[in-house]
């Protein structure tokens, strides 16, 4: 197995790519696909239509939203907990100030490191 060294060029908290026998490739955890995937909105990608969040399809704050919206957000990660890129998958929503819908995701990554997202705000109003 090749010593895996991380550049101080790459960021560090995203993980994209990591310096293996001094070449940059692919790191397997994706942190920042798995947020690129939470943010992006339902059937937005012509390349892929079935990608995305269903979170911003949410119109009106109701009881049952931040329940919807942490299934939205597990739904959209769900591909990744299959094929057990992530695993010990955690989700949170929440309405804050009335009107702004805030969601995030925690999970394990394959080298059983803990990882978090917390994303933007949603306006619901």
């Amino acid at each position: 197995m090749a010593t895996r060294y991380q550049s101080f060029l790459i960021d560090a908290q995203a993980q994209d790519f990591v310096v293996e026998d001094g070449d940059l490739v692919m790191d397997e955890k994706q942190h920042s696909d798995i947020a690129h995937t939470l943010a992006l909105q339902y059937g937005s990608s012509a390349v892929n239509p079935t990608a995305g969040n269903k979170v911003w399809t949410i119109r009106k704050l109701g009881n049952v939203v931040p329940v919807q919206a942490q299934e939205y957000c597990r739904a959209a990660i769900q591909p990744r907990i299959d094929d057990g890129t992530v695993t010990d998958v955690e989700t949170d929503a929440e309405v804050q100030h009335g009107w702004v819908l805030a969601w995030g995701i925690g999970y394990r990554t394959i080298g059983d490191e803990r990882k978090t997202i917390d994303l933007i705000a949603k306006d619901v109003a």
